[in-house]
């Protein structure tokens, strides 16, 4: 490819190929990025040296940066009329890499073709349903450009519970709450720590505050409905469980234990249902 670029220093899709090609075999070069940051800059109408930009600095974990390459890109297509859907796709796929969620939602509206966008479409629907994430940023009071933020932020508190002692948890929490207080999943990972702590009342507040925000906010229906479950407050954890299975289908254990409850309540034409609606959805029996 050395040679073949040397030789066509015009050739915009030569000149790109090359960009990508450095992207993918040697991503850590200074050369590589000084190649496509030339690249983009020469060729001012292609979008392509800046989705590989956008690739080295996620790959790095500079994900304002990328988001910011990917944002000219964007303008870059907009600014094109024969922009074609397969462009915008690709642009979605690199915005799902930043977590820009609004962003990748927008371009995936100009691809047409969903069953080859169906992964990043799925991701950006479980995404706002897991995040809390209203898409009016007027009532999340999260701005668009800022949502990779949030999101990457109570990904991190969620891998800090994991890994056991709360403190580092606690630290990005606090966090995640000055930089966005009215923000829905912040009721949502106060519900979780302190449901871990054995702080149930706490934590059965705060999933309240979380679904009164935002009711799709799917995990604090799951939590408030196995506390349901487990307190004997049966027709309550229907309520929140079913509620799981509608907007988190892959949700497992939502399924078993709205299954349980059936069962407890005598409820055997809804556990048929949604037995028959299991197997669609896995192609196996709900036990």
């Amino acid at each position: 490819m050395e040679p073949l670029a040397r030789f066509h220093p015009e050739d915009a899709h030569i000149q790109s190929l090359a960009c990508y090609l450095g992207t993918r075999a040697a991503p850590t070069l200074p050369a590589t990025r000084e190649k496509c940051a030339s690249v983009a800059e020469k060729f001012s109408k292609n979008p392509s040296p800046l989705f590989q930009l956008a690739v080295l600095d996620a790959q790095q974990g500079r994900h304002l940066e990328a988001q910011g390459h990917l944002v000219r890109a964007r303008q870059r297509m907009e600014a094109d009329p024969g922009t074609t859907p397969d462009v915008w796709g690709d642009l979605a796929a690199h915005f799902k890499q930043t977590s820009s969620l609004t962003w990748t939602e927008q371009a995936l509206a100009k691809t047409g073709d969903e069953s080859r966008t169906r992964a990043v479409r799925s991701w950006t629907v479980q995404t706002r349903r897991w995040m809390a994430l209203p898409v009016d940023p007027s009532v999340s009071g999260v701005a668009v450009e800022r949502e990779g933020e949030l999101i990457r932020a109570a990904k991190d508190v969620e891998a800090a519970l994991d890994k056991g002692p709360a403190v580092r948890a606690q630290t990005r929490l606090a966090w995640l709450k000055r930089e966005f207080p009215r923000a829905a999943v912040r009721h949502v990972l106060d519900c979780e720590m302190n449901l871990r702590a054995g702080r149930l009342g706490p934590a059965k507040t705060s999933c309240r505050k979380a679904v009164a925000a935002y009711d799709e906010a799917v995990q604090a229906h799951f939590i408030l409905g196995w506390m349901a479950s487990m307190s004997g407050a049966r027709a309550e954890a229907r309520t929140h469980l079913e509620r799981v299975v509608t907007l988190e289908p892959l949700h497992t254990e939502a399924w078993r234990l709205l299954a349980e409850q059936y069962r407890a309540a005598g409820m055997q034409e809804a556990l048929k249902t949604l037995q028959g609606r299991y197997r669609e959805q896995f192609a196996q029996e709900l036990r």
